[in-house]
């Protein structure tokens, strides 16, 4: 091989490692790039973490009135099915009562009727 052959080989050798050098120098500057762009990501996320923390307060804490609107409900509905209750059963005492008001209204009626027919036969 000459000395020129040589030469040639190694300004090739030394192309192709310049050439690697600069594949591996892009890859760690993509690399950092990424880094960069994934930190930033962290960094916005590290920063909604506390309005993340106070949304899943103000849940927990609407959660718990609802939790306690739902038994108020269920209270105010057992006192009102009882007070309806109440109400069935005290029109219940009504028409009986009017049925024995009718009654008395009817054999009093039945009485008058009787007393007027004795008194004019």
């Amino acid at each position: 091989m000459t000395p020129e052959m040589q030469g040639a080989l190694i300004a090739i050798g030394t192309l192709v490692g310049l050439g690697v050098i600069a594949v591996f120098v892009k890859t760690l500057l993509d690399i950092g790039r990424a880094a960069r762009v994934t930190s930033d990501f962290i960094d916005d996320a590290n920063q909604l973490v506390p309005d993340v923390r106070r949304a899943i307060a103000r849940s927990e804490m609407l959660i718990a009135r609802l939790e306690d609107t739902a038994g108020q409900i269920e209270t105010i509905s057992r006192s009102a099915k009882e007070e309806v209750q109440d109400l069935l059963g005290g029109i219940d005492e009504l028409r009986d009562n009017g049925r024995r008001v009718s009654a008395v209204i009817q054999g009093a009626k039945a009485g008058i009727d009787a007393f007027r027919s004795s008194r004019e036969g």
